[in-house]
Order: structure tokens, then C-alpha cells, then sequence
């Protein structure tokens, strides 16, 4: 356990243990380890002199290291102290300040995940999404405020706060069919992990 350590700490890549998983940094975010891979961390030891005998590595044993691993690299609620912000591919854009500022992706941003754009400084061209959006609610009178609550819901979708607000509520898109209240739950889920 302290030569794995030992690796991690000096060669990398950063590695916790948080929410039952083990998850190491990958350079936009931390990713889960699956089973395996951890196993592997584990297995070239197998074999290898130490001191004056041979390690051999039964999977009990293999077991036994990884969750002693655990215990070192143990991050009790790790993600919920995420600041405020998004993550995409280019950087991490703080939203903490009130004014979007994109900084270099880091360990210390706890971020699980990813967004596939990027941030592009001034706004980027969203006729599509002005289209969805205006597509979905071109007969109501209202049709501009409820483009405002969506997108409103989809920033809080993607700076994660859906589940830290004092008074949270639920949207329910409500209508026949082809209004394009599908393609709308399809941009939102892509703003969280699977």
C-alpha cells in the first residue's frame, strides 16, 4: 500500500476514494476507477521479491490491499465542496464572483464530469438553441418568459446546483406532440453524467 501510494504521489495521477469509489484525476475531472483497473494498480506486484521472499497475489490479497488503499485515500464528501461553476472541455468557468471567469481545469475544482463544449468569452452563436426553444412555445403569450425559466434551469443544471437551492422545484414540459419538449429534455441530460 505505501509503494502504490508512493506512486501516486510522485508519479501520478492524483487518486481518491469518495463516494464507495475510487477515482483518479484525468485532467478535465475525476473519473471513476472501475474493478479492474484497479486490480491492475495491484497486480505487478505479483511476483515481485520483497525482502527476503515473493509476493504472490491471491485475489483475497489483491482485495485486501485495495481496501486498506481506500482507507489512505479516503475523501469523505469530496464532491460536495465543488465551487460554483461549469466545467467543459477548454476549463473550469467560475462562477463564484458573479462574473464567469474561465480558469485551467484542477484537482481542487471536484469536478465528476465534463461538459463537451467549450466556453467561448462574449457567448457563442445559439441560433439552435434559440430555435428549439422558440419552437417549443411559439403559440403561448408567455412564450418569452418561459424561454428565460429554461434557460434559467438549464445554467443551474450546469453549474450543478439543481439540488443546493432553498426553495428547489420541478419542470414538467406539458403539450401535444412535435413542440419539441424531447429535444429539450435531450440538451438538458446532457448537461449531467449518465
Amino acid at each position: 500500500v505505501e509503494d502504490l501510494l508512493r506512486t501516486f504521489e510522485t508519479i501520478g495521477p492524483p487518486v481518491i476514494h469518495t463516494e464507495g469509489r475510487f477515482h483518479v484525476w484525468g485532467g478535465t475531472h475525476w473519473q471513476r476507477v472501475d474493478r479492474r483497473e484497479a486490480y491492475g494498480w495491484v497486480k505487478p506486484y505479483d511476483g515481485m521479491p520483497w525482502g527476503t521472499t515473493t509476493l504472490t497475489l491471491t485475489l483475497a490479497k489483491i482485495e485486501s490491499i485495495l481496501r486498506l488503499l481506500a482507507v489512505e485515500l479516503d475523501a469523505p464528501g469530496f464532491f460536495d465542496e465543488r465551487p460554483l461553476g461549469i466545467n467543459c472541455a477548454n476549463g473550469f468557468v467560475d462562477l463564484s464572483t458573479g462574473v464567469p471567469t474561465l480558469l485551467p481545469h484542477s484537482p481542487s475544482q471536484c469536478q465528476d464530469f465534463v461538459l463537451r463544449g467549450r466556453w467561448i468569452e462574449g457567448g457563442a452563436d445559439a441560433r439552435w438553441l434559440r430555435a428549439l426553444i422558440s419552437g417549443c412555445f411559439a403559440d403561448a403569450p408567455d412564450a418569452g418568459r418561459r424561454a428565460v425559466v429554461l434557460m434559467e434551469l438549464a445554467g443551474a443544471i450546469a453549474a450543478g446546483i439543481g439540488t443546493k437551492l432553498r426553495d428547489p422545484a420541478a419542470f414538467v414540459l406539458v403539450g401535444g406532440g412535435a413542440h419539441g419538449k424531447s429535444q429539450v429534455l435531450e440538451v438538458l441530460k446532457g448537461l449531467v453524467p449518465a
